[in-house]
C-alpha cells in the first residue's frame, strides 16, 4: 500500500486507539485541521505532521526528538514499531512506522495480536488537557 495522506490517516487513528499515548487528549489536539506530507517511499510508512493548534506534546526547545515510541508483534511474528517525534516548537512533527528495524515494508494489511509489547515516553511529555 502506498504511503499517502490515506495510509497517515489509518495510523493516526490507529496510534490514537492503540498506541496508549500517556496524553491522548493532547495528542488528539495535534491531528485536528493538521495536513499530513512528506511520505517515505523505501517501504516504511513514515510521514511528517502540520499542525495550526497551540497544544504542544513537549515545551518547546532547541531541538526536536522523538518523545514516545511502541512496539506491537504482528501475527506473522514480525515487530511493528510506531515512534513519534516533535519538533522545537513542541508540536508532533513526523510519525515512523516500520517493521522489523525497517529491514522489511509495512504491509498493507496490519495484523496485530494483543497489546503493545512495550512503550516508552519522553521525561518531558506535559500532562494531559482537562
Amino acid at each position: 500500500m502506498a504511503n499517502d495522506a490515506a495510509r497517515a490517516a489509518f495510523w493516526r487513528d490507529f496510534i490514537l486507539a492503540r498506541c496508549g499515548y500517556p496524553a491522548p487528549r493532547r495528542l488528539a489536539a495535534q491531528f485536528d485541521d493538521c495536513r499530513f506530507e512528506g511520505f517515505c517511499p523505501c517501504g516504511c510508512n513514515s510521514f511528517a505532521v502540520r499542525s495550526p493548534t497551540d497544544v504542544t506534546l513537549v515545551r518547546p526547545a532547541k531541538t526536536g526528538g522523538a518523545v514516545f515510541g511502541t512496539d506491537f508483534r504482528m501475527h506473522d511474528g514480525r515487530m511493528l514499531t510506531v515512534t513519534l517525534f516533535s519538533g522545537v516548537d513542541g508540536r508532533l512533527d513526523m510519525i515512523d512506522v516500520y517493521c522489523d528495524e525497517n529491514s522489511a515494508p509495512v504491509p498493507p494489511i496490519v495484523d496485530i495480536k494483543g497489546e503493545p509489547l512495550a512503550s516508552w515516553a519522553s521525561k518531558n511529555l506535559l500532562l494531559d488537557l482537562a
